[in-house]
């Protein structure tokens, strides 16, 4: 019982601060959503060049925390330090960098392993290899659905489905500061 108050507490508690920075009333930021994506805009206030990011959410399934509870996922695109990278944010643990793998699988398309890195509070991964980014990124602008599976030996699985379409807009705002390239690799001869 006292699981359950706590994760109420905590949602509740992110919606006030949400509902109160909403009232902030920030002149700069555009938000409108395309399919399940929300997609927000602001003038960044150092560089005064406009910023986005696009965000979907979902139910995740962890096996090992809690097996029959869904919690909340979030997919992330934006641009970090002038490049881009994909995000994801679960609520319970999912691994580290030495001991997890990322899956992922768009519509019917095959599926694809992934180099990411864990951040450090084993709960956000971030899809950072610009050839990683480039290829998940092209396969989603047309994609309806999107499947992850994170694979731990310390965290077992975790799962997330997500409605993705409507991407491409989300690609287009977002990386439009940071285009996504393959990386050149010098010709061997």
């Amino acid at each position: 019982m006292r699981q359950y108050f706590q994760r109420f507490m905590t949602s509740a508690s992110l919606y006030l601060i949400s509902a109160l920075g909403a009232c902030s009333g920030d002149p700069t930021l555009t938000r409108y959503k395309s399919g399940e994506w929300i997609i927000e805009g602001k003038i960044d206030r150092v560089s005064d060049k406009p910023s986005y990011q696009a965000s979907v959410l979902t139910r995740s399934r962890s096996y090992k925390a809690e097996p029959f509870q869904l919690e909340l996922a979030d997919l992330q695109l934006l641009c970090f330090d002038n490049a881009p990278v994909v995000y994801f944010k679960f609520l319970t643990k999912v691994g580290s960098n030495r001991n997890s793998r990322l899956s992922y699988r768009f519509d019917q398309n095959p599926g694809h392993n992934v180099n990411v890195r864990i951040l450090r509070d084993s709960k956000t991964i971030v899809i950072e290899d610009q050839d990683e980014v480039v290829r998940f990124v092209d396969e989603m602008r047309t994609a309806s659905n999107l499947i992850v599976q994170v694979f731990s030996l310390t965290e077992f699985l975790s799962t997330a489905d997500f409605k993705v379409e409507g991407a491409q807009k989300a690609i287009d705002a977002v990386y439009a500061g940071c285009p996504p390239r393959p990386v050149q690799r010098p010709k061997v001869s």
